[in-house]
């Protein structure tokens, strides 16, 4: 027997073994009708309670959900902006080396733009000195190619870099791998011409010789 109808006839002073009178079983009843009418109360305020929370989290995570998307928005805005206005060049690329895009400082030192980039027939890395061997697959050396795959940053600064057209240019330059786990899954170059200081030091080194020759 239900504990509730235990408590029922506990408080009328009923027995399960013997018959009600009509009064007994009058008030019997309208107990019962009253406890199922609390439950149907109690039911009704938690499904209210439930569809209020589902809402009220629906509400929540839309707001968070709009707001990551505004954050998210504004820190690539001002990514671009702090790429774009970079002095030196930079070229992300994917696991193959394949350009994935390009600032204006590295348009305007390859003296290329994107959509010619992206179809050189090498790994963008082979243009960088020390990487460079066309004779290779992707046209970058072996040895160097396993060190990004481990890795390990390239940084050369001194060396040049070629264009897409054949041409080259004094440069520096920085090669960072992305990793995902142990795996490589691209790259991103950072340049500049270094021109400028090597015509300081040649004109430093050739002021010494004068000064040399003078004393």
């Amino acid at each position: 027997m239900h504990s509730l109808l235990k408590r029922q006839l506990k408080r009328l002073q009923l027995s399960p073994d013997e018959q009600p009178s009509p009064e007994e079983w009058a008030e019997f009843l309208a107990n019962v009708e009253k406890a199922y009418a609390e439950a149907d109360k109690d039911r009704y305020l938690l499904e209210r309670s439930l569809s209020l929370s589902s809402e009220e989290m629906q509400t929540v995570y839309r707001e968070l959900h709009e707001q990551s998307a505004s954050q998210i928005a504004a820190e690539r805005d001002l990514l671009q902006t702090v790429i774009k206005g970079m002095g030196e060049g930079l070229c992300a690329l994917d696991e193959t080396g394949k350009l994935i895009f390009m600032n204006d400082a590295a348009r305007a030192l390859l003296r290329c733009d994107e959509a010619e980039l992206k179809e050189y027939s090498y790994s963008v890395l082979a243009l960088c000195d020390s990487l460079r061997d066309l004779a290779a697959p992707a046209g970058i050396k072996p040895t160097n190619l396993a060190r990004l795959r481990a890795g390990t940053q390239i940084y050369e600064a001194e060396s040049r870099c070629y264009r897409p057209d054949g041409s080259h240019f004094p440069a520096s330059y920085r090669i960072n791998p992305i990793m995902r786990g142990r795996q490589l899954t691209g790259a991103v170059l950072l340049f500049r011409d270094t021109s400028a200081e090597l015509q300081i030091k040649r004109s430093l080194a050739q002021r010494n010789l004068v000064l040399e020759q003078i004393n």
